[in-house]
């Protein structure tokens, strides 16, 4: 462990419209949030990582890997409009004020985003600095994602959007 000031934030709403429940369906054999889980337990104590969730699924998935969720998101911060900052916000709170636990940066840990790596976490904690208001970390695309797009088409199947 490295870092015993940064609270490491896991927003994992259970109400996606895409793929139902995607937060806790499995991916190599376990489900998508305990790569999050795990990438930060291998950065800071259990105490200062925290799950914002309003699912009790997505919360039974986390306390079964032994983490607790002391707490749920409200219904106002599930929807699909409801801002990522503001869930952020909510939760540094909760962890502020209501477990003083202190923390003085926060890392967002998207259960979305399974591929990152421990390095990749500790790259952008390293170009940290209280200059900067926040790193954000991507990929290049291999090819313009304008032509990766698909719509339904009259035969319900999925079919290219653009090119080829």
């Amino acid at each position: 462990m490295t870092d015993q000031s940064t609270l490491y934030v896991i927003t994992a709403r259970g109400g996606s419209k895409g793929i139902p429940h995607k937060n806790i369906k499995p991916l190599g054999g376990k489900p998508l949030i305990l790569y999050s889980v795990e990438i930060a337990r291998q950065l800071a104590p259990d105490s200062l990582i925290a799950v914002s969730t309003d699912d009790p699924a997505i919360a039974d998935v986390v306390r079964g890997a032994g983490l607790e969720v002391p707490y749920m998101r409200p219904a106002e911060l599930a929807t699909d409009t409801a801002g990522s900052r503001e869930v952020i916000i909510d939760i540094m709170d909760y962890w502020r004020d209501t477990l003083h636990r202190p923390f003085d940066k926060v890392v967002l840990l998207q259960p979305t985003s399974p591929f990152r790596t421990v390095d990749d976490v500790k790259g952008c904690l390293e170009l940290y600095s209280p200059d900067v208001d926040m790193v954000l970390s991507v990929m290049e695309a291999s090819c313009n994602p304008y032509y990766n797009c698909f719509e339904t088409g009259d035969d319900g199947c999925l079919h290219v959007s653009k090119g080829d």
